[in-house]
């Protein structure tokens, strides 16, 4: 427990100085991206597949630092996004008949890791960079990765300390309702706490708007987490990887952030933010 709260705490520190600066965002999130994708794709190795994955690699690493670039270049970021998107799609399925052509159970698959996670990291990274507020892409980003950590430590100590009801037990056996219930109190509790930490980079997400995106991610990161939990059943392994002591590899810290960036971009959009 204490590697992992300490773990825990150098990522934050290393979350937050990322937000600060737009270009160490880019860099330590597509640096994320790419060791999420190497996971993903040893994964499927594991099970014997034969994917072809140099496209969402190369995607994983650029698209990021391409999209800021265009903005300070006064380029349509948005457009060139979805451009290279399309073209990884393209890419993809092209090498996938090339490389996997005495493989076809491997070609559902290819198709994997454009929707997970790369769909919602590009979600991520519109809030980040594509809104018409920076202050406001910076507290949606911090929201979409703070407030499913705050509801998988409220999870925790309240399925230890009150768990009775097994919540989904052919998927993750440890998890309970009360843990879950606690989970999204977890999730509204950091909506307000970045409610009043947001003035520190003159963002002005109002209040109720702060506990409904905290409460939407108490509820959305655990489905996220508990789909992340199928995956790795299915392939047979604890966790997509070891790099983070007591925490798993990447896609297991950032498994509930994926499934909360489309609804925060989604309700910012929404607002008009």
């Amino acid at each position: 427990m204490l590697i992992r709260t300490i773990v825990g705490v150098v990522i934050c520190i290393v979350l937050l100085a990322a937000l600060i600066n737009e270009y160490v965002f880019a860099i330590v999130f597509s640096l994320a991206f790419l060791l999420a994708m190497n996971e993903i794709d040893r994964m499927l190795r594991s099970k014997g597949l034969r994917v072809f994955m140099l496209p969402a690699y190369i995607f994983s690493a650029t698209f990021a630092p391409i999209y800021l670039l265009s903005k300070d270049f006064q380029l349509n970021a948005t457009a060139i996004l979805i451009a290279l998107a399309l073209l990884l799609f393209t890419t993809t399925i092209m090498g996938q008949v090339i490389y996997g052509r005495n493989h076809n159970e491997s070609a559902i698959y290819c198709l994997l890791p454009l929707a997970y996670p790369l769909i919602s990291a590009c979600t991520l990274i519109f809030i980040y960079f594509g809104l018409r507020e920076r202050a406001v892409g910076i507290t949606g980003t911090a929201l979409a990765i703070l407030a499913p950590m705050a509801a998988d430590v409220f999870a925790y100590f309240g399925g230890v300390l009150f768990g009775k009801h097994k919540l989904c037990p052919n998927i993750s056996p440890k998890k309970t309702v009360e843990g879950a219930i606690f989970g999204v109190i977890g999730g509204i509790a950091m909506g307000v706490v970045l409610l009043f930490l947001q003035n520190l980079w003159g963002s002005d997400i109002e209040w109720h708007a702060m506990i409904v995106l905290g409460l939407l991610c108490g509820i959305a990161g655990q489905f996220g987490d508990l789909f992340a939990s199928m995956i790795k059943r299915w392939a047979d392994i604890k966790d997509f990887s070891s790099l983070l002591p007591g925490h798993g590899g990447i896609m297991d810290r950032m498994d509930s952030t994926w499934a909360c960036a489309p609804i925060i971009l989604c309700y910012l959009l929404v607002m008009a933010y």
